[in-house]
Parts: C-alpha cells; sequence; structure tokens
C-alpha cells in the first residue's frame, strides 16, 4: 500500500537541508497520563504554533520499511528548553505498519483504518505537553508547561509518548516522529502536503461512498491522477459496479 508514500518522501525532501536531532525511541521516557492534563494560560511557558503562527500536524501511514526503517525521533530546530516564546511548529508522524497488513484489507477498512491512525493522537495525553487539537481551523498548537521545561522536559519525551501509544496499535511495528520548530523550515509546504494527504483520505472515501464515479466531475480528480492505487481501487469498485448493473 502506498497510496501516501510520495507525500512521505516530499517531507524528508522539503527537510533534508535543515540540520537534525535524532533519537532512537526509548519507551521508558515517555510522559504519557491517563486523563489530559489541563495547561491553563497563567502555566505555559509558551505555546508551539501560538499567536496564530503555523501549528501544523500530519499522520502518515506507510508499509515502506525504507521510509520508516526504525522507531527514532527527530527534531528540527531548538528543543523546548530553548524556545522562550509563540514559535512555528509542526509534527508529522509517520507510522509504518508490517508489510502486507493494510493492502490485504479491502477498500472500506483501508479508510477506516486511516481515519482511526490519525485520530489517535487524540487519545495521546502527555504531562506538560498539551495539544490543542482545532480540526475546524486544522490546527494543533501545543501549550507547554513552564515548570515541566524548568524540570527538564524534552520534545523528544513527547515523541517517545507518540511512538508508544501508536506501536501498541495492531499493525505497526515501526514510527517516526518528526518535530519542526525551526524558524527557517519551509512551514508553507508542509502544510501543503498535509492538505493532500487529506485530500488523498477524502478521495478514497469518495470513491467508497459511490458520491462521484464519473472522474470527469469530481474535483477530487486531480489527486486520483496522481496516486496509483487510488486508481486501482477506483477502477476496482467501478467494475465490480459495472458487473452488479449487468446482473441485475
Amino acid at each position: 500500500m502506498k497510496i501516501f508514500d510520495n507525500e512521505i518522501k516530499k517531507v524528508y525532501e522539503l527537510l533534508e537541508s535543515l540540520q537534525s536531532k535524532n533519537s532512537k525511541y526509548e519507551a521508558n521516557k515517555d510522559i504519557l497520563t491517563e486523563k489530559e492534563q489541563m495547561i491553563l494560560k497563567w502555566d505555559m511557558i509558551y505555546e508551539l504554533g501560538g499567536s496564530e503562527k503555523n501549528a501544523i500536524c500530519n499522520v502518515i501511514v506507510t508499509e515502506d520499511e525504507t521510509l520508516v526503517p526504525q522507531n527514532e525521533i527527530c527534531l528540527y530546530g531548538p528543543d523546548l528548553k530553548e524556545i522562550e516564546e509563540d514559535t512555528d511548529y509542526a509534527k508529522i508522524l509517520i507510522v509504518r505498519f508490517r508489510e502486507g497488513y493494510i493492502s490485504k484489507l479491502d477498500e472500506k477498512k483501508i479508510y477506516t483504518l486511516i481515519r482511526k491512525i490519525s485520530y489517535l493522537r487524540y487519545k495521546v495525553h502527555m504531562c506538560g505537553f498539551m495539544p490543542r487539537i482545532s480540526t475546524r481551523r486544522d490546527r494543533e498548537p501545543v501549550r507547554v508547561d513552564k515548570n515541566s521545561v524548568s524540570t527538564g522536559l524534552s520534545i523528544f519525551d513527547a515523541g517517545n509518548s507518540y511512538i508508544k501509544r501508536y506501536l501498541e496499535q495492531d499493525g505497526v511495528v515501526a514510527v517516526k516522529t518528526v518535530f519542526v520548530t525551526d524558524k527557517r523550515a519551509d512551514y508553507k509546504n508542509l502544510k501543503k502536503i498535509s492538505d493532500e494527504c487529506e485530500n488523498i483520505t477524502a478521495s478514497l472515501d469518495h470513491i467508497l461512498s459511490g458520491m462521484v464515479m464519473d472522474c470527469s466531475t469530481c474535483n477530487l480528480k486531480e489527486v486520483c491522477d496522481e496516486v496509483d492505487d487510488l486508481r486501482s481501487i477506483h477502477r476496482k469498485i467501478s467494475d465490480n459496479t459495472g458487473d452488479n448493473n449487468a446482473e441485475r
């Protein structure tokens, strides 16, 4: 299943000119909590993506081991203790399933899995690091607790937490968590890639629901034309629909 592989490669290409700090996954360094812990304005030191700065979140799935060879956290830019004020921010979670796990599912289950994996981030609750998710505005800024930073909270702790939670999901074998806080990063195109991923998922939903089977009238035709797996799914469903109509 390679629906999103080109988007993952685009992320890597956008970030390759920036220096990164990388860390392998350490399960004992998570900051997970059972319930969301509120960080009020007077408790926070700053907000990643606050003051209407970029606050991008993207969750992408793949089966390609070369794209996610191991569990890893990558930080492009300063860590939490080095940031002094609201700053641009992006988080990209790249989740690798074992080879064939997604491909063997039927089309409806593929769509359901993609949505489930994306929404799972809403259930990752952490101490001192509180994402503020706004699906309506398509933003995910993060409030950071001042006391937690003063006692050593690192963005790598958040990365370990995301990886730990995602590894609990059936079929997931590796997760790469990418954080971006570098002011020089191309946030405009990172947001564009995030939007492209959402359009691919929306196209899959369109195909499965049978909302538009005439490609010439679909506003997502360009997306399908660029993704081989989507075209294959569309052809398969169209063929099955034709067979069922012929039987009737």
